[in-house]
């Protein structure tokens, strides 16, 4: 998927493959507690960025860029919650038409 322009991040960390591989909890909850961007890298090269999740408006800005039906039902499911709380998984699942999680 291409991106129109390339995304700016003001603060991002560097996360490796090998990393991920090892202790992928440990580097998950890194990058949410910082609520910084992580890129991930496979030997010096960018693979991959993981957001975190108390970082929504990066988030957003992205799938923004990537994909408005994406953006469009992550801002409903964001103005849901406003009101009705946390949605199961499989509910979610359902709605998208996906493989519900275990």
């Amino acid at each position: 998927m291409a991106l129109e322009e390339p995304l700016a991040f003001e603060e991002t960390d560097v996360v490796t493959m090998r990393e991920l591989g090892q202790a992928p909890a440990k580097a998950i909850e890194r990058i949410n507690e910082t609520g910084r961007a992580a890129l991930v890298t496979r030997h010096g090269h960018p693979q991959a960025i993981i957001l975190p999740l108390a970082n929504a408006r990066i988030a957003t800005t992205v799938l923004a860029k990537t994909d408005s039906r994406l953006h469009k039902s992550v801002t409903a499911a964001d103005e849901e919650m406003g009101t009705k709380g946390a949605v199961p998984a499989s509910e979610v699942a359902q709605a998208l038409g996906l493989k519900s999680p275990r």
